[in-house]
């Protein structure tokens, strides 16, 4: 679910507040957001970007929780499909990364196979259009020394590097570097974004983590309206409604995400265990 429709959800539930410009969309969004990250590691999925770095640092998605992977790398070629006027006149625009290795030999037979990792960044537009932004040069950035290590995966291979000129240093939702200018790709565990960075609310089966996240919201939003009028034994009485519910739909959502990362780990179980019957079986 958007961030937009889980809004329009919200005003329809409070139309008596909406209608008088009582609910503040940015707040909804930041209760919504901490409801989300209050779920811890059970929500969050393996993303990657670019990062563009300009004084010293660079702004990571709003869904950022674990750092997983950052390499320094340099734009060398851009590709587009269409006229590059028209093309970037659109809005509606998303981005996905991918390294691709490219091996070759020397010209002598004696010489080793040289590789070189190249970073491509698909962008597509609205209406079908899409452009190609390659990176090469790629260098695995070292974490300064007062980085907070629980900030990053444990196989993130960034805690390894000792001798790299280049560092980078996390803070909230910023990331900081010992370089002015330049561009870094950052694989991460986080929050599933919408086109315009806007953090989506996770569905679930049973429906649970929406509901959670809808009964913490609106917990928040009656409270701030319970702190800032004259409230009723009605609206007392809602808000202590709405707090029994974040408690048993947080604990329902966590155990419906328990079982579905269970049902993950048999499944790729079940992938590895038909590998190897089919290379047993050949």
């Amino acid at each position: 679910m958007t961030f937009d429709e889980f809004l329009a959800n919200i005003k329809n539930k409070f139309k008596q507040y909406d209608s008088v410009g009582l609910i503040d969309e940015m707040s909804v969004y930041e209760d919504a957001l901490y409801a989300i990250k209050s779920l811890g590691l059970l929500v969050l999925e393996k993303n990657s970007t670019v990062v563009q770095i300009k004084n010293g640092k660079g702004k990571l998605p709003s869904g950022f929780s674990k750092l997983v992977s950052a390499i320094k790398c340099t734009p060398y070629e851009y590709e587009c499909e269409d006229e590059p006027e028209r093309i970037l006149q659109s809005s509606y625009m998303s981005a996905v990364k991918d390294i691709k290795r490219t091996e070759w030999n020397g010209c002598n037979p004696c010489d080793e196979t040289y590789s070189e990792e190249i970073i491509v960044e698909n962008i597509y537009f609205h209406g079908k259009r899409k452009a190609h932004i390659k990176y090469n040069n790629p260098l695995y950035l070292k974490l300064a020394t007062h980085v907070n290590k629980n900030m990053c995966e444990k196989e993130c291979p960034n805690l390894k590097i000792k001798e790299c000129p280049y560092e980078i240093s996390i803070k909230g939702n910023t990331i900081y570097t010992n370089f002015k200018e330049g561009t870094i790709y950052i694989t991460y565990k986080g929050l599933e974004e919408d086109d315009d960075g806007m953090v989506i609310i996770p569905e679930s089966i049973m429906g649970h983590v929406e509901k959670y996240v809808n009964a913490y919201v609106s917990s928040e939003l009656m409270f701030q309206m319970l702190a800032n009028s004259d409230n009723t034994t009605n609206e007392q009485t809602l808000y202590g409604e709405l707090l029994r519910q974040v408690g048993e739909y947080k604990a329902l959502a966590v155990t419906e995400l328990k079982f579905k990362g269970m049902d993950r780990a048999i499944n790729k179980y079940k992938k590895v265990i038909k590998k190897e019957f089919n290379s047993f079986n050949f």
